[in-house]
């Protein structure tokens, strides 16, 4: 007898195989999330030139930049006019006292027949009264140029010499530069803060200081104001230009990462140092106020020389000897450095 064969199993009838499907949306997502990361530097590079830019725009007319030197917080700020007012009631008092210091010099003159009162009076009383008079709109105008060339500087856009659209960008140099960048601002940022407060607090000074020209032993105090009040308004100008090219280099220079980021650094430095370096510079150069061997000031012997040169009629001007020790070593009078 015939064995009969076993029944067949019912098989899974017909239905979608949809592992395929899976696996190929599964595999298309990898693909374009790994597109998408391995394009992530190149997006860096095509879209960082633009972003910067507008960043930077941004930051310029913003209310937070201390850079550009803004005219609202340092020549225009109320209460440095309040105080500029003020100050400017004790210019007449001071140009009383350098007449009749004139008037003590001529009569001492005509006693011992030497010096020249014409002179005395044009080149000292007169002439420091002529910078009183002057001095708040002259001091005014150096605000103005010294924003509008800021301005013209710090948007120069370095891109056509740093910045090459088809170079590889490294995504974590990018991201370094950017960091680099923060850490060196703040500092800068500070420094900036700190001098947008001196040229608000040294601007209101100027007529009392243009008037101790009209005094030949107050000079020395009126060329110190002068040089601190430009050399830190100009100074601020010098570190905008550093700043501006420190900035794109850093962030936006890809045809070498590395060198872009250690120059960039050093410029955010440079940019810190320039604000106060002509002040500094001329107080420490060998005719300057803050060397000792310079004829500073405030020694002994220079103000008994001065008195000298007064009694034996030198009043036009009076000759400052070196002398040795004036001032500490390594202490300058200036302000800030």
């Amino acid at each position: 007898m015939a064995q009969e064969a076993p029944p067949q199993q019912p098989g899974p009838g017909p239905g979608i195989d949809i592992g395929g499907l899976v696996e190929g949306i599964v595999n298309g997502f990898r693909e374009i999330l790994t597109g998408w990361a391995n394009d992530l530097p190149g997006q860096a590079a095509t879209q960082s030139e633009p972003f910067i830019r507008q960043a930077w725009q941004q930051f310029w007319f913003s209310g937070v930049n201390v850079f550009g030197t803004p005219l609202e917080l340092t020549w225009g700020f109320p209460a440095g006019q309040h105080l500029g007012r003020e100050l400017f009631a004790i210019v007449p008092a001071i140009a009383a006292l350098a007449v009749s210091l004139w008037c003590l010099r001529t009569a001492w003159g005509v006693i011992t027949g030497n010096g020249n009162a014409v002179a005395d009076a044009f080149g000292n009383v007169m002439f420091g009264i002529f910078v009183a008079m002057i001095s708040t709109s002259l001091v005014g105008l150096a605000f103005l140029a010294v924003i509008e060339a800021s301005a013209a500087i710090g948007n120069i856009n370095y891109a056509p010499s740093i910045f090459s659209p088809g170079a590889f960008a490294n995504f974590a140099f990018w991201i370094v530069a950017i960091l680099v960048m923060l850490w060196y601002g703040w500092r800068l940022f500070v420094r900036g803060a700190y001098r947008i407060v001196l040229l608000m607090f040294l601007a209101p000074w100027a007529p009392l200081a243009g008037i101790l020209f009209s005094i030949p032993q107050t000079r020395w105090a009126a060329r110190l104001y002068f040089v601190n009040l430009g050399g830190w308004l100009v100074g601020g100008f010098l570190a905008v230009a550093a700043l501006s090219m420190g900035v794109q280099l850093a962030t936006i220079g890809n045809t070498n990462p590395m060198v872009s980021i250690v120059f960039g650094a050093a410029l955010m430095t440079l940019a810190h140092d320039l604000m106060g370096w002509l002040p500094s510079a001329f107080s420490n150069s060998p005719g300057g106020f803050g060397n000792p061997n310079g004829g500073g000031p405030v020694s002994v012997p220079v103000v008994a020389a001065a008195g000298a040169a007064v009694a034996t009629g030198g009043v036009a001007t009076v000759a400052m000897p070196a002398v040795a020790g004036a001032l500490p070593a390594g202490e300058s009078p200036g302000l800030g450095y």
